[in-house]
């Protein structure tokens, strides 16, 4: 090896951007002559950097099994007090053994799966609320006020029911209870629109 001569040194490929590779040059007499000998040691290609997926802002699954919770409780809850309502308004059609069974099954469906609803419908509800800061919306508050008037209804049609299974109806009933149907359908699409819209 000639003295003063550099063994290793990096050197940049020409036309090949972001190589880089390592030669040594190994000085040898032969016949006279000189010769430089390069072995390609490594080659590292260059990557750009993967850029990162943005963060997925979709619900969380306990928020979206809650919400599912609500809404099918809700369905069941309502659809108990249209069942109750109608069942009330036509009890003098269904005065008959038969007629007073299936308004004992009604009543019991009222008290044990209506009831309950109510109280998931309630329950989830409430804790949306709170989570979303919802509570201070007005929209909100006209929602709990026409709920509140459903949870009064409920009252009053398992009181009536009661009275006619128990053959001491009122008659003629209150307007309330007859008019009971509509004013509960009213009453939840109106809780639907505020829910959907959340206008103000």
């Amino acid at each position: 090896m000639l003295a003063g001569a550099t063994p290793w040194r990096f050197e940049s490929s020409p036309g090949h951007q972001g190589h880089r590779r390592l030669t040594t040059c190994e000085h040898q007499t032969r016949q006279g002559g000189f010769f430089c000998a390069r072995r390609h040691a490594a080659q590292k290609k260059f990557r750009p950097p993967r850029p990162r997926a943005r963060a997925s802002r979709r619900p969380s699954l306990d928020y979206a099994a809650l919400k599912l919770l609500h809404v099918t409780a809700a369905a069941a809850w309502v659809s108990g007090l249209l069942g109750a309502a109608l069942g009330v308004a036509l009890h003098r059609a269904m005065d008959s053994a038969a007629g007073r069974s299936v308004l004992a099954s009604l009543r019991s469906w009222h008290r044990w799966v209506t009831t309950p609803a109510m109280l998931v419908v309630l329950g989830c509800g409430g804790y949306i609320a709170l989570q979303a800061g919802w509570i201070v919306m007005h929209w909100l508050q006209i929602k709990l006020v026409l709920v509140a008037s459903l949870v009064v209804m409920q009252v009053l049609l398992d009181h009536a029911l009661g009275r006619i299974v128990r053959a001491q109806a009122p008659s003629p009933l209150p307007m309330v209870l007859r008019q009971a149907a509509l004013l509960t359908l009213l009453a939840a699409l109106a809780i639907v629109g505020l829910a959907l819209a959340k206008p103000f």
